[in-house]
């Protein structure tokens, strides 16, 4: 895998995270959950070849992989590891709060923002939910990202409200599919997210616990009976 492999490789992240926005069936969210983890099941990737082979190792540093050595990425071994792979997933869900509004900045409906934004987070939840993601570090833990998902969705007050309710279907889609997941993480209060100006806890912090879940429901249940983008 050379220099030109490694933009090979993030071209493919690119197009495989824009295959599961547009995947609005939850089978092919499924298989493309399948692919990843096999994907990351590989062995090693050796440099089969008998030269040098030239990698990009990250930060502007090359770095040469003798024949039989083990190719990688910014300390990352090709396939375990899947460099960059979490990362963009991160950087997506750290955005969140603009989510989906990022989607309508590029000229995309109301109704196709939502959509891209809750087929990315059923993935994301399938993904959370299989036991073989779980044995794959960069795979592995993603059920919290449902939080982000939830408080972001439900606890921020617009002045435009349609334009609020856009994260709602992918907030739906978690209490849906990931239910006991949510609340087990909520029992346990061991998670922090920043609160929105729609929510006062008891206690005025930022923990994720059942009050807060019981909150995202109530809400939820509210903003079912108005216009649905979902």
């Amino acid at each position: 895998m050379s220099e030109q492999n490694i933009s090979y490789w993030h071209n493919f992240i690119d197009i495989f995270y824009n295959a599961v926005e547009e995947s609005p069936n939850p089978t092919i969210s499924q298989r493309l959950v399948d692919f990843i983890v096999a994907l990351a099941s590989l062995p090693d990737a050796i440099n089969s070849s008998n030269k040098d082979k030239i990698m990009d190792i990250g930060g502007g540093q090359m770095a040469h992989v003798q024949p039989g050595g083990i190719m990688k990425f910014a300390n990352r071994t090709f396939w375990k590891d899947l460099p960059d792979f979490a990362m963009e997933l991160s950087e997506r869900f750290q955005a969140s709060s603009q989510a989906p509004m990022s989607h309508r900045a590029r000229g995309k409906s109301p109704e196709k923002s939502a959509l891209l934004w809750k087929n990315m987070n059923t993935y994301v939840i399938l993904l959370g939910q299989s036991p073989e993601a779980q044995l794959h570090p960069p795979l592995a833990g993603r059920i919290k990202r449902g939080i982000w998902t939830l408080a972001t969705a439900l606890e921020h007050s617009s002045s435009i409200p349609y334009e609020a309710n856009l994260g709602v279907p992918a907030a739906a889609q978690w209490l849906s599919l990931a239910g006991p997941e949510i609340e087990q993480l909520c029992e346990a209060a061991t998670e922090h997210y920043p609160v929105g100006d729609l929510w006062v806890g008891t206690d005025n912090t930022d923990v994720v616990d059942m009050a807060r879940l019981q909150f995202w429901r109530r809400r939820l249940d509210r903003l079912a009976q108005g216009p649905s983008l979902w």
